[in-house]
């Protein structure tokens, strides 16, 4: 059996979609997986949802304020068990082979490689949209200093212990924090991907709440971007 993956499935006031989600999670034929459900306060607790499965991998833990999604992928990294984890938002859908097929490529790469992503279909009621399928491997900070490259978090597995070093997701931000987290692992590490669409990225269902682009939302871009900006300082320079 294969190193143990920590899923941290994150949520907030989606019961509706938390179900597909997890679903797609027991479905994995890869078995070696525990999977923290993080609720960010939900304004309907959703521990029914989770007990529903009757699965023991499956571990439900609530906060009792809404803290944003750093705070509770955070919450989620510390209380892992697994050398590698995977980030899954609750509106995203994984495909059957997803860690098996990313577990077997990190396991086999170079020490080196810190995070291993695969591809995506856009899916919008029910219809692929669009798919996304970088092509980057190796040494790609350069690629992550005005953009993040890759699929969203969804995609990525990662080692455990390099997103500990680098102090996990930055909970100052509200937007683009899977962009920083990518620009700092890449400053020491590299990456590598798996050819294979295993992810679905569903859009159109409401209450995008991080990229949402009223007021607010674009506020949240731009002190995102002054804080790319103070903490790449000598790499833009």
């Amino acid at each position: 059996m294969s190193g143990l993956v920590s899923v941290v499935l994150t949520t907030f006031n989606r019961p509706n979609l938390l179900a597909r989600a997890l679903r797609s999670v027991v479905n994995q034929s890869y078995e070696n997986w525990e999977c923290l459900v993080i609720d960010d306060a939900s304004e309907k607790p959703v521990g029914h949802i989770v007990d529903s499965f009757d699965d023991e991998r499956i571990m439900y833990h609530r906060h009792e304020k809404n803290h944003g999604l750093s705070a509770a992928r955070n919450t989620g990294l510390q209380i892992a068990s697994g050398s590698m984890v995977a980030f899954f938002d609750d509106d995203d859908e994984w495909l059957d082979t997803k860690l098996e097929k990313q577990v077997r490529c990190l396991e086999q790469a170079d020490p080196g490689v810190a995070l291993v992503y695969c591809w995506m279909q856009v899916v919008k009621e029910g219809e692929i949209f669009d798919t996304r399928c970088p092509k980057l491997r190796g040494d790609i900070f350069q690629h992550t200093l005005d953009r993040q490259p890759l699929g969203n978090g969804s995609t990525w597995l990662l080692r455990r212990s390099a997103v500990l070093e680098e102090g996990g997701f930055d909970e100052s931000l509200d937007r683009g924090i899977d962009g920083d987290l990518l620009r700092r692992l890449c400053r020491t590490y590299k990456v590598d991907y798996v050819a294979d669409c295993l992810v679905r990225y569903h859009i159109g269902h409401g209450n995008e709440r991080i990229t949402r682009s009223d007021r607010e939302g674009l506020e949240n871009a731009l002190a995102g971007k002054s804080k790319k900006l103070e903490k790449f300082k000598k790499e833009l320079d």
